[in-house]
């Protein structure tokens, strides 16, 4: 049986944004995906691909606020 797709670690991410630190998983598939990641956090578009490699990000810690400074 041929493997169609496997996931593994990509480390962490931080929003270019923001700085919001996100843990990343890529998935690997057969077929080119293109898609964006939009931040949880400011909302902004973080990450854009167009390759069988695709990112997935989960929230790790949301940026500090100029109060917790």
């Amino acid at each position: 049986m041929v493997q169609t797709w496997r996931s593994g670690p990509g480390g962490t991410f931080n929003c270019p944004h923001c700085g919001a630190l996100y843990a990343v998983t890529i998935t690997r598939f057969p077929t080119r995906d293109k898609d964006d990641a939009v931040c949880d956090c400011c909302h902004e578009v973080m990450a854009e691909w167009n390759d069988t490699a695709v990112p997935s990000f989960k929230l790790i810690e949301a940026p500090k606020t100029q109060d917790e400074a």
